[in-house]
This record gives structure tokens, sequence and C-alpha cells, in this order.
């Protein structure tokens, strides 16, 4: 996949998740909580699905992207609804891994049908085989994460009297997904062959450059939504 698709890849799925973050003006704060447990678990399950290229040589968990549009929904909530909601979300997408993932599992376990081959199966088992290890670590570091950015965001907007959305929202978000990523490839990963101080790189990069990206649409959405900015 070329360089050029991936960042149009990553412009589109902020887009969606923007889109889910205006319906709240009409449907209230639950249709981005929704859509942010839902990337919870698509980020968790993708974690070990694949490793995947990014630009500029970079390396990192197909569920990346996925993982990095849970802090953009959690900014955009503490903004727009304040820390109480983001935590919600937060919240959420904690649930929604620890309902989700095990009903995965029992579907892999579970006998399947005459018609299905063994290529169908094993296609199935390698895209959802989310590994007990993987998943435990990578609610720990979700969460960790997750706390940190809320109340990190909080705290500056606090300091800020509410201005300089743009640094609280990189600061915050950059702060949590880095001890994230110190908890959850090393545990994650070790004995596995991965490098793991070039999975952290790679990982910490590329989360910082789609963190960049996803700063027009904060500001996009927080004015949408007819919020004042300072």
């Amino acid at each position: 996949m070329s360089d050029i698709i991936i960042f149009l890849w990553i412009i589109l799925s902020l887009a969606v998740a923007s889109i889910m973050g205006l319906l709240a003006k009409k449907y209230g704060s639950w249709i981005g909580i929704s859509a942010l447990a839902g990337l919870a678990v698509i980020s968790n399950v993708l974690a070990s699905a694949k490793i995947v290229k990014f630009p500029f040589g970079l390396h990192a968990p197909a569920g990346i992207i996925a993982y990095m549009l849970t802090f953009f929904l959690m900014d955009v909530l503490n903004e727009i609804y304040g820390k109480k909601e983001a935590l919600k979300g937060a919240y959420a997408g904690i649930i929604a891994q620890l309902v989700t993932v095990p009903l995965i599992w029992l579907t892999l376990i579970w006998d399947a049908a005459p018609f299905m081959t063994k290529e169908k199966i094993s296609a199935a088992t390698i895209a959802l085989g989310l590994s007990p290890r993987l998943f435990i670590v990578g609610l720990l570091s979700f969460f960790i994460g997750s706390m940190l950015n809320v109340y990190l965001f909080d705290m500056l907007r606090k300091a800020t009297k509410g201005a300089l959305l743009w640094l609280r929202s990189k600061v915050s978000t950059i702060t949590g997904i880095f001890v994230s990523n110190i908890i959850f490839i090393p545990l994650g990963y070790y004995g596995t062959g991965v490098p793991i101080a070039n999975m952290i790189k790679g990982h910490s990069l590329v989360q910082i450059m789609i963190a960049l990206l996803d700063t027009f649409f904060v500001y996009f959405v927080v004015l949408a939504l007819n919020k004042k900015i300072k």
C-alpha cells in the first residue's frame, strides 16, 4: 500500500470519527461514547492481527489507527461535555473489550460447520486470534493511557482557562499514548522475536503523526458544535 493511500485512509478515518462527534449535537454524547467503545474493541483485536508498514519506514500493529481515534474522541468529548463524559467513553471502551473479546475466543473454539473449509477456519483464527496476554496487556495499557489523557486534558484546560485547545489535545494525547506504549509493547511482545525498541519507536512516531493530523478535525468538530474556542 502506498504512503499516499495510507495518509488518505487516516484522513478518512478521522473524518468518519468527526461525524460521530457531530452527531452528538443532535443525539447526545452517547454517540461519541458508543463509537469510542467500538473503536477500542477493534484496536485491541487488530493489535495482534498484523504489524503493518507506515510512511518513513515505520512499523506498527494494524489496530493503531482505531486506537488513535479513541483518543481523538476522548478529547472531543472532554472539550465539549467535560471530563465526566470523556471518562464514560474510556470506561465504555474497557467494558466493550471485556465483553467482546471473550465472545471472540468462544467463537474460535466453537466447532465449525461441516461446510467451513480449513482455509476459512485458519483465516478466521489468524484475524481474530488475540492472545490472552495481548488482550490483558492491551486492556491495561488502554486504561492507563486513557486515564492519563482525560485527566491531563482537564488539568491543562483549568491551567490555561480553556485556551490553547491544540496544546491541551496534543500534550494529553502524546503523554497518554507514550505511557501506553511502554506498557503494551514490552509486556505484549516480549519473547515473540519482535524488536521491542524499534516497535516502541515506530509505534510512538506513527501515533504522533496521527495526533498531529487530527488537530484540524478536533477544531472542526468543536467549532461545528458551536463551542467558542479561545
